[in-house]
């Protein structure tokens, strides 16, 4: 499958677009993939913090949501991460040539709130996860809400 470029369907611009693909969605989540290179944002010295690891799951949601609205033809809105449970991580960083593969899946939610269940495979091992619980109001990718004037 052909999926919009991420820029399409991301609320973010370079160089704050962490994800290099989608590779896989489905009616209740989305598997993304991050290649980490030298360039990297947040890549120091050939690692990158295992924390990070949380921004590749917002923004895999992030994915799930604005490929929806893409093929809706209804624009991309800003979403926020309100909640995090049970966070784990098995590595201390992540290594400049790591392939990462990041899925996500609503567990409830609608429109407005939702929660995903997430999780980040390197090797085939799962290195980080988490419980993520995210609002999308009424403000879209430009800044402007309900009734604002662009």
């Amino acid at each position: 499958m052909t999926y919009p470029p991420l820029e399409d369907i991301l609320p973010h611009a370079a160089p704050m677009i962490l994800l290099d693909c989608v590779e896989e969605d489905a009616e209740d989540g989305i598997t993304c993939m991050v290649k980490l290179k030298d360039r990297s944002p947040f890549a120091m010295n050939g690692t990158v913090p295992a924390i990070i690891a949380t921004e590749y799951m917002a923004q895999s949601i992030a994915a799930y949501v604005g490929l929806k609205a893409h093929g809706q033809g209804t624009p991309i809105r800003v979403g926020y991460v309100i909640g995090a449970q049970i966070i784990r991580f098995s590595v201390d960083e992540f290594h400049v040539g790591d392939e990462l593969h990041v899925k996500v899946q609503r567990v409830w939610g609608d429109d407005t709130l939702g929660k995903f269940e997430c999780n980040v495979r390197s090797g085939g091992q799962v290195v980080a996860s988490a419980a993520l619980t995210v609002f999308q109001g009424d403000i879209n990718a430009e800044g402007h809400g309900k009734g604002a004037t662009p």
